[in-house]
């Protein structure tokens, strides 16, 4: 549905309204990545270090933590929401030449501070390993804000029609995500919801994650949200929204990134805590193994064919995003085969220090690669595409290293046999 809302997007707004899209939303999603001080990771260290030991307590431990999260989430929702529109209403004619209205910035900045406080909501749910609720609910919320969002885009196909479909799917989407985590704590983990309490002093511990994880944010805020605002710096609207094409074309494939984070993450967590390191590098091979073939199939059906499904899906004036898109299948294997298993050693152990330094080093060579190739060959999407993919070459090798000193049974070793092999 992700898919066929940016087509349906694409076709309607056109190339150069994308990139005046583009750079609004990379106002937005800068500041999120500065705010995100990813109170999630704290959540699942806490999650799975109960301090108590009876079911009860434990219950009300896990509780305290989840909703202190959800609070902390709200917080920083609308900081997001406040500064994004502030910050966008003095920089944005900075990277396009386009008048932007405010209503465009307090619409943009409305998507973003209730898509952090859903995406909490959401997040949290996976705990509770409801994933056949979660997945039905999330259907029944994604068709009910795709039909809302069409049904106003079709009858106001311009800037303004978008950005009101955005804002009433988007609170659609909050209103429903909120019901169903509610549900979950009643009916099925027992929250005490009548007398709840935050648990702000765990979190404080915890204080020296938070800080590595706000640094984090920042080095996410390079990564994924300020990389078309450098491609808006260099290059005109067209470039810049063939470049935001091809990203949001490769970013739907990470559905299942968050697919198998919703799975595995509180998998490879509850195997720590228990030390069953053997099943830990069973799953992390499968992974591996499992997404090569994934990105080598994606790989062989783009060379084939994707240059007459961009015409025929996109039109003809999507032409030359094709290469950038092809770039940016070849991370989907990093995120999904790697990220996966080595990130929860990190958390688990609350060792976020030097990835992050590792991360932000990594940013550098993105960047490094990009305004290089720009200076040096052309401004073109596929060489910007070209330093977002530099950003895993450099990071995994390091994660790799670094995960090894963190936690070397939870390591795949190279000599792992037969990790097809079902469990037993």
């Amino acid at each position: 549905m992700g898919a066929v809302l940016g087509i349906i997007n694409a076709r309607l707004l056109g190339p150069d309204a994308l990139g005046v899209i583009g750079v609004i939303a990379g106002v937005n999603a800068t500041l999120v990545n500065v705010f995100d001080v990813r109170l999630m990771d704290v959540l699942g260290k806490l999650y799975y270090h109960p301090t108590a030991q009876s079911d009860e307590d434990r219950k009300a431990h896990r509780s305290s933590v989840i909703l202190t999260f959800i609070v902390g989430s709200g917080i920083l929702g609308l900081l997001i929401g406040a500064v994004g529109y502030t910050v966008g209403h003095f920089t944005i004619d900075y990277f396009t030449d386009v008048p932007v209205k405010s209503a465009w910035l307090a619409a943009s900045a409305y998507y973003y501070a209730m898509n952090y406080l859903s995406g909490a909501f959401v997040y949290q749910q996976r705990f509770s390993e409801k994933f056949y609720l979660m997945g039905t609910w999330r259907l029944f919320a994604q068709i009910a804000s795709l039909i809302l969002f069409l049904g106003i885009i079709l009858n106001n196909r311009t800037l303004d029609g978008y950005y009101t479909g955005s804002v009433v799917s988007t609170t659609v989407q909050f209103f429903l995500s909120v019901s169903l985590s509610v549900f979950i704590w009643k009916r099925h983990q027992g929250f005490p919801l009548t007398s709840p309490r935050l648990a702000w002093r765990d979190y404080w511990k915890e204080v020296r994650l938070v800080l590595w994880g706000n640094v984090l944010g920042y080095v996410k805020l390079l990564h994924r949200g300020s990389d078309v605002l450098l491609v808006g710096f260099f290059a005109d609207d067209r470039v810049t929204g063939l470049y935001k094409v091809a990203r949001s074309v490769t970013d739907m494939i990470y559905v299942l990134y968050d697919a198998l984070n919703q799975v595995y993450f509180p998998r490879f967590m509850q195997l720590l805590s228990e030390r069953s390191y053997r099943e830990y590098r069973r799953l992390s091979w499968r992974l591996m193994a499992n997404s090569g073939l994934l990105v080598l199939g994606l790989l062989g059906v783009e060379a084939v064919g994707l240059s007459l499904l961009v015409r025929l899906v996109l039109t003809s004036r999507f032409a030359g995003a094709e290469m950038a898109i092809l770039v940016l299948t070849l991370p989907v294997f990093f995120v999904l085969g790697f990220s996966t298993w080595f990130w929860p050693v990190f958390v688990f152990h609350g060792r976020l220090g030097r990835f992050t330094l590792a991360s932000g080093l990594a940013v550098g060579v993105q960047y490094l690669i990009a305004v290089v190739a720009f200076n040096v060959l052309d401004i073109t999407p596929a060489l910007a595409a070209l330093g977002y993919l530099g950003y895993y070459l450099a990071l995994v090798p390091a994660a790799l290293v670094l995960a090894y000193r963190v936690d070397p049974a939870a390591v795949p070793s190279p000599q792992m046999p037969s990790f097809f092999r079902r469990k037993g």
